[in-house]
């Protein structure tokens, strides 16, 4: 039951490109991190974050998760 329970939520995550529901997901669960080191961030530091965020690849944090 339990694999076939699996099976039917498979179908049920999108995909967009080669990326999941779940990779995105994932991913914006670093956004709360992120926001609160930009009170802290110098200049250059924040155009880092904003750049990673908008590579066209996706975020690096998706790809170290």
């Amino acid at each position: 039951m339990a694999a076939i329970t699996l099976a039917f939520k498979r179908l049920d995550v999108p995909e967009a490109g080669g990326v999941t529901y779940d990779e995105v997901r994932e991913t914006g669960e670093h956004l709360p991190g992120m926001a609160a080191l930009w009170d802290i961030a110098t200049p250059e530091e924040r155009y880092e974050m904003v750049t990673i965020l908008l590579e066209p690849e996706g975020p690096r944090v998706a790809q170290r998760a």
